[in-house]
């Protein structure tokens, strides 16, 4: 879940560029298909 807080911070602070934009969608899909595996939002508070 950390890799998803830093994709909302991250874009704010660096500057774009084709190969930076590829890295970040392959960090976020990554963590996003770790936490689903984790089943991860079944720990937060609702």
């Amino acid at each position: 879940m950390a890799q998803l807080a830093v994709a909302i911070v991250g874009p704010c602070i660096v500057e774009r560029s084709d190969r930076g934009d590829r890295l970040f969608m392959h960090m976020i899909t990554s963590a996003a298909e770790q936490a689903a595996d984790n089943h991860a939002l079944d720990d937060l508070p609702l």
